[in-house]
């Protein structure tokens, strides 16, 4: 069997693009990715930059102490943001109104 691929629409942009994805359960690889997914699983966790859930994300910047002229880095899959802390705060106090 192949992988199915369709699109998700991204309601909240404009134009409405769609977001790809590419269905495996029951393709011929499928069987070979879970079985790569069970091994590299474990590994995950030993990491210790490696947050299970947005809850945890939050926890640890909560407890941070951090100076106006420190750096935070976010690296997402898609994409890589460096910004003054000052600004992080400025961002999130604007989500916070929300």
């Amino acid at each position: 069997m192949f992988s199915r691929f369709y699109g998700l629409p991204k309601i909240h942009k404009t134009n409405v693009p769609l977001r790809p994805i590419v269905a495996s359960r029951g393709s011929v690889t499928y069987q070979i990715a879970k079985l790569v997914a069970d091994i590299l699983s474990p590994l995950v966790t030993l990491n210790p930059y490696c947050l299970k859930n947005s809850v945890e994300l939050v926890d640890v910047l909560s407890s941070m102490v951090l100076d106006e002229d420190d750096i935070i880095q976010w690296s997402p899959l898609t994409s890589q943001h460096c910004l003054p802390v000052y600004q992080w705060i400025a961002v999130w106090k604007l989500f916070e109104a929300f």
